[in-house]
């Protein structure tokens, strides 16, 4: 069999024997041009997820591929799955946007490949469906075609409503509803419990965005690095592939294999910032991003800048982002602000000086822009703490807020921020008891703590009350729940003395 590719303009004709065609990734030198033909029949398209831009009417789609796949990444949307399955419109009720390409080693003989792509303008509150494709195609270089793929390949339809971020004032935005949890994976409690729990809830259409805490990947290094794409697949399939999947790296996402040195922190946060596109990813590389949702600010900041002895640039970049992010929310149109970090600030049995080093690093930040909640990972228990001002070390217990409006089912305008972990997704490695160690230590900060595998719940239910709730997948049921109540603000941000 000959075949014969009309697009060569420069003279030489490819000669494709049935051999060579049916070899998938073959490599074929003619006149002194490496040509080089993929067969993408057998891969498939994986872990589909959506994520916020810094736009109101985008969403970013990413996957990933089990293998090398030619063809440009795209994504097809629109609002009928009618119009997915037919293909070509006439009347330009199929929407096309194509992205790019990351592609890295994972270890020395692995070659990791993801996609993302924009797609928008959407309409709030707009029912929507997508489809991720990798179209048979040929690729350019200089002129010269160097690539040819042989087939299409293409993901599951999707279906999704375009988030409502909320432009209008605040006395009108919408009650938005958030799962959030960290250290996820490699354990039957996560694959079986926490999964198909959260993805049973986004699936009920109620919630507006998924959260992950940090620990997406433990072990992704292992399987030949391919662990870390494993993760994610489960991880959209709990996001339901039809949420904003919003992330923040934790020490579990950082991994180093590459060659004797001084491992850089770009590198060995590399499959973390390639998987995970967050808004303004070309600036930050994933590591720190803020958007709005409704009438919350949400800042997603990287704890591991802090704590990592080579990563000081990093974490001054980060709080230079940090301040500049804070000092511009309006909190009378934006009324709540939620910081996002793996390591905690405060633990019953975290290591002491790790959390003394977190409060060197951020304490002051949060207290001076009156962060109302902290929401984190690493403890692999769930623990919530009264309002607490981030003053103590290593002798000294917290400043904690009790009386005036302060009780264990509701916060009545809190001076300091609540700190709340759930680091409790299940993973490979073993529960946290931090019940009895808060007993050892009698931490004065610590107002509730359960061992028990489950995910948090954020409600934002209007400009004064901000709900926040604890739910066991072991028991099935809610173990705590408290309000944030706030007066009306009428400045931007409040410096606490």
């Amino acid at each position: 069999m000959v075949a014969v590719f009309p697009w060569l303009d420069h003279g030489v004709a490819l000669v494709c024997l049935a051999a060579v065609c049916g070899v998938a990734n073959t490599i074929v030198e003619e006149d002194s041009h490496t040509y080089h033909f993929c067969r993408n029949a057998g891969t498939k398209v994986l872990g589909e997820h959506l994520s916020f831009t810094l736009l109101p009417a985008e969403l970013t789609v990413a996957w990933h591929t089990n293998g090398l796949v030619c063809g440009k990444p795209c994504v097809h949307w629109a609002l009928s799955r009618d119009h997915l399955e037919q293909g070509f419109d006439e009347q330009d009720r199929l929407n096309k946007s194509c992205g790019e390409t990351q592609e890295y080693l994972v270890s020395p003989n692995t070659t990791a490949y993801v996609y993302h792509a924009i797609i928008g303008p959407l309409r709030p509150g707009q029912r929507y469906f997508y489809q991720v494709y990798h179209s048979a195609s040929h690729n350019i270089s200089n002129g010269i075609p160097v690539s040819f793929s042989m087939d299409t390949i293409s993901g599951e339809i999707f279906e999704f409503v375009a988030p409502v971020k909320d432009p209008a004032p605040s006395a009108t935005r919408h009650q938005t509803r958030v799962l959030f949890f960290g250290d996820s994976g490699n354990s039957e409690e996560w694959h079986n419990g926490t999964v198909p729990a959260v993805a049973s809830e986004v699936a009920s259409g109620n919630i507006s965005m998924v959260i992950h805490t940090g620990d997406m990947a433990y072990y992704a290094e292992d399987d030949g690095g391919q662990r870390g794409g494993m993760h994610a697949e489960e991880l959209s399939n709990a996001t339901g592939h039809i949420v904003p999947l919003m992330t923040v790296p934790g020490n579990g996402d950082v991994f180093c294999y590459r060659p004797p040195g001084i491992p850089t922190w770009a590198a060995c946060t590399e499959d973390y910032q390639r998987r995970y596109i967050m808004p303004g990813w070309n600036r930050t590389h994933s590591l720190w991003s803020a958007f709005d949702l409704g009438s919350v600010h949400y800042l997603l900041l990287d704890s591991e800048a802090q704590t990592w002895c080579n990563a000081n640039q990093n974490q001054s970049e980060q709080l230079i982002f940090a301040e500049e992010d804070l000092m511009r929310v309006d909190r009378t149109q934006v009324p709540w602000v939620v910081v996002v970090l793996h390591r905690p600030l405060y633990s019953s049995c975290a290591n002491v000086k790790e959390q003394q080093m977190m409060r060197d690093g951020f304490a002051a930040l949060l207290l001076k822009y009156r962060v109302d909640l902290v929401l984190n990972g690493h403890v692999h228990s769930y623990e919530r703490t009264w309002p607490v001002k981030g003053d103590y070390n290593e002798s000294d217990n917290a400043t904690v807020q009790h009386g005036d409006g302060i009780s264990l089912e509701l916060y009545i305008d809190p001076v300091y921020p609540v700190h709340v972990i759930a680091g409790t997704a299940g993973n490979g490695e073993s529960i946290d008891d931090c019940t009895h160690d808060a007993g050892v230590y009698n931490w004065t900060f610590s107002a509730v703590r359960s061992n028990d595998i489950g995910y948090g719940r954020l409600e934002a239910h209007n400009r004064s009350h901000l709900e926040i709730d604890f739910f066991s997948v072991t028991q099935g049921k809610v173990l705590d729940s408290f309000v944030i109540q706030r007066t009306y603000r009428n400045t931007s941000h409040v410096d606490i003395l």
